[in-house]
């Protein structure tokens, strides 16, 4: 999508609303807003009214802030996706499109009619010859639950993406990735007091470092010097000080490190909420490609039930409120500390032992997995986010255990990006998948997927170019309105030509043509009159159709005596029978004609005594059971004059 000048980035979590609004403009991007609040959602709560729940107090905190900007990116969570990267052949897109669609047959286990399926291509110049590609595929009903729920904010919902590719966004927008097709300029680094030194006039150059330099620790910080003592006059000078510091590397350093560098770093980027925690690694090389991901269900919810059960709490909301207030993790640094009185130790241990089973454990066997797959390497170092992540000496614990170094995303370290004052001081941690998915509204996303639906995506391509769709209708209107008069001009050639030729053809056929006109107004003569004696007669044949209904549920044994339509829409029917079954029948069968029939039940004393029928209906038997029904018909009134319910007893000719 081409990106906004303006763009609201919205994470709609389990308890929690983020909105980072991020504006472009020509010297960079600027992180203007950064919003959070809790909604109070207890636990079992259904998804209909946590929806309402949650678009609500977005509303409300949009309203408070006075937040005018109405694009937004929503995002779905990471576990409602299949994530799958794919190595193809490099080639034209259009065949690349079909071999990504055979893919996607493949690796999706759904079928692609109920599947909305998303690819981004990335080229290595490592591996010219192929190409990455990310395939992430989610149900058609899945994104439908999920826009319904977008659509109540009362924002415009120009993107949708996926939660741990959002928080990969932001990461690599943070180190400084800068997407191809970005056309802003880069933000000047920081002159250095080198650079300041130099430019003095009359100042020395100053020498360059050496781009090899072995005073590099295992995760690219470089270690700082010892001091060496001075070289005696009569030592010979080092090798290292005959290259100069400006010499380039010897000829098989390079294979040595790689064109890489030996000590490119790969981090681990995770983003611990309350219900989930999303996992995305980086690749290494120049791709700019994500290597891996996944949505953990472990996180801070897991966590407060523990303490509740530890501490045998009836209320899951004063357990949160223990967990914020009074649980530390217990790793060494917090023993090592001066413990403060209002630690719950015992809530502490129960915390410890979840994140040492699940939290730890499931990141470790995610790395070990990243690690084992053909394009997988160690992972350096691991960058923690989210709501969870201010837990107290949690990030010190996860390093303890799993031996690689743990940061807590605390700030923006991008120069590109100006940080508004309000923004500094909120807590950052818990925003970054708002922020990335606002860059992915801007165009500055490393990783662009979108799963708006396509004629939403039609719509808002419009968006924009209303002087161009103007023009174009404008241009269109034009050429209707230019062929219709071409056309009725020729339309008045073609009729002063006809009528030429039939002044020169035999007075006969003019005879003929006067005959077929006068012939033509007799017929709309009749129609008219027809039409008169429609509109008196309507209505007069609704009791042959209504009868015909209620035939149609008759049992065969009944035999109905009078028929009766009154003015009110009343009907009574008189009828005889054998036996007491096929009228029970009949009953039943009008009750569920609800389409037409209302209210049907025996009029008066219900079932007459049973009367002698033997001159009526010989053959039939000594005996039958007169009945009478009444019910009112539901769709027509006819205009007839109230006639009283006919008494039972009366012995007419049978009707059926």
């Amino acid at each position: 999508m081409a990106g906004l000048k303006r763009c609201l980035g919205v994470d709609l979590g389990s308890s929690r609303i983020k909105v980072a609004e991020v504006v472009a403009e020509k010297a960079g991007l600027r992180l203007t807003r950064l919003l959070q609040a809790d909604v109070d959602i207890p636990p079992g709560t259904d998804e209909e009214e946590r929806a309402l729940r949650m678009t609500r107090s977005l509303r409300e905190l949009l309203k408070a802030h006075k937040v005018t900007t109405k694009d937004a990116v929503f995002c779905v969570p990471g576990q409602s996706v299949i994530y799958r990267p794919v190595k193809l052949p490099k080639t034209s897109p259009e065949r690349l499109q079909r071999i990504v669609e055979y893919e996607a047959r493949q690796q999706i286990p759904f079928p692609l009619d109920q599947t909305h399926f998303e690819f981004q291509v990335f080229e290595n110049p490592e591996t010219p010859e192929e190409v990455e590609v990310l395939l992430v595929a989610i149900k058609r009903e899945t994104v439908g639950s999920y826009l319904r729920t977008f659509r109540r904010t009362g924002l415009r919902i120009a993107s949708i993406g996926v939660s741990y590719l959002a928080l990969f966004n932001y990461h690599k927008f943070d180190e400084g990735f800068v997407r191809p097709d970005d056309k802003r300029k880069p933000a000047k680094k920081p002159e250095t007091e080198e650079a300041l030194d130099e430019a003095k006039p009359g100042a020395k150059p100053a020498k360059k470092k050496s781009p090899f330099s072995l005073n590099v620790s295992l995760f690219g910080k470089k270690k700082p010097k010892e001091e060496e003592p001075p070289a005696a006059e009569d030592e010979p000078p080092a090798e290292e000080e005959e290259r100069g510091e400006g010499a380039e590397p010897s000829e098989g350093a390079e294979d040595l490190f790689g064109a890489a560098g030996l000590f490119e770093e790969i981090k681990a980027y995770v983003n611990l909420g309350a219900t989930m925690m999303d996992l995305a690694i980086e690749k290494q090389g120049k791709g700019g490609g994500v290597g891996f991901c996944r949505a953990i269900p472990h996180a801070g919810n897991e966590m407060t039930r523990a303490i509740q059960k530890a501490l045998a709490l009836d209320s899951f909301r004063e357990a949160e409120e223990i967990k914020r207030a009074a649980t530390r993790v217990l790793s060494t640094s917090f023993e090592l500390e001066e413990q403060p009185a209002e630690v719950n130790q015992e809530a502490s241990e129960a915390v410890t032992r979840l994140i040492d089973r699940s939290i730890v454990g499931e990141l470790r066997r995610s790395l070990d997995f990243y690690i084992s797959q053909p394009d997988g390497v160690a992972v350096d170092g691991i960058v923690l986010s989210g709501g969870q992540a201010c837990l107290p000496h949690l990030a010190r614990y996860i390093e303890e255990k799993i031996g690689i170094p743990v940061e807590v995303a605390k700030e923006v370290r991008n120069p590109a990006v100006e940080v508004s004052e309000d923004v500094k001081k909120v807590d950052l941690s818990s925003g970054l998948v708002a922020i990335g998915l606002a860059l992915q509204g801007v165009g500055a996303a490393a990783i662009s997927v979108d799963f708006l639906p396509e004629d939403l995506k039609t719509v808002r391509e419009f968006k924009g170019k209303y002087p161009e769709v103007a023009a174009m209708a404008a241009m269109i209107i034009g050429m209707i309105v230019l062929s219709y008069n071409v056309g009725e001009d020729a339309t008045r050639v073609y009729r002063e030509e006809a009528q030429r030729l039939l002044d020169t053809v035999d007075p006969r056929v003019t005879q003929i043509l006067k005959q077929f006109d006068d012939l033509a107004k007799e017929r709309q003569d009749l129609k008219a009159k027809y039409d008169s004696i429609a509109k008196v007669a309507a209505g007069r044949e609704v009791m042959l159709k209504l009868w015909a209904e209620i035939l149609i549920e008759k049992p065969p044994e009944v035999v109905i005596d009078l028929a009766q339509l009154n003015a009110d829409g009343t009907i009574a029917l008189i009828g005889a029978c054998e036996t007491l079954t096929p009228v029970i029948e009949f009953r039943k069968n009008l009750e569920a004609r609800t389409d037409l029939l209302a209210n049907v039940d025996f009029a008066q004393n219900g079932l007459i005594e049973t009367v002698d029928t033997q001159n009526r209906f010989p053959g039939d038997g000594d005996k039958m059971t007169m009945f009478s029904l009444s019910m009112r018909c539901l769709k027509v009134h006819p205009r007839l004059k109230t006639v009283p319910t006919p008494t039972p007893g009366a012995t007419p000719a049978p009707v059926a």
